[in-house]
């Protein structure tokens, strides 16, 4: 748990450094109003600011920990069984600088709820720098892989390892995701 919240201290402090430049820059705008030619730069700097720290925390905080769900039809013309339900998992990130195991676990338990027939896992599975991480964290790691194996799939589950998997160890990855 330690170990988490010292990952995010670089967001903390970005947080934290941007909430007083943001406060800094609104001071002077305030403070620039008397000013003729620089008050419109003045009054437009502190939206611009707002806009920018609310896109970096947006994409610090929120987008790293959504996972997207869409669906696409498609229709072959010479296809004459019954239709097909593929889920796509790409780029899961496990690790101590990514998805917590979990995490895994729930994007699992999402799977099987939609009841795929196949399920195709593309590669990167591990987070960067994990071949250097803790013990626990490789651990954390090797459990959200093994959780794959209660994946629910009636033609199974295909997964094909990518250039994270294979500085981790591809015949670890390989091995816990069986």
């Amino acid at each position: 748990m330690a170990e988490g919240a010292f990952a995010l201290a670089p967001v903390i402090a970005g947080v934290a450094i941007g909430a007083s430049a943001l406060t800094f820059i609104a001071f002077w705008a305030f403070e620039q109003r008397h000013k003729g030619n620089q008050r419109w730069w003045a009054f437009a700097a502190v939206p611009i600011a707002a806009t920018l720290y609310g896109v970096w925390v947006w994409s610090a905080l929120i987008a790293p920990r959504i996972i997207a769900f869409p669906t696409q039809t498609v229709t072959l013309q010479n296809w004459s069984g019954p239709p097909l339900t593929i889920a796509i998992v790409a780029a899961l990130n496990l690790g101590p600088n990514g998805r917590t195991t979990q995490e895994a676990q729930r994007l699992i338990a999402r799977i099987n709820q939609a009841d795929p027939d196949l399920v195709i896992l593309v590669g990167d599975f591990t987070a960067p720098g994990l071949a250097e991480a803790s013990m626990e964290d490789r651990f954390a790691v090797t459990l959200g892989l093994s959780a794959f194996a209660r994946l629910e799939a009636n033609l199974g589950a295909v997964a094909i390892l990518g250039p994270r998997d294979a500085a981790y160890g591809e015949q670890s990855v390989s091995r816990d995701l069986e």
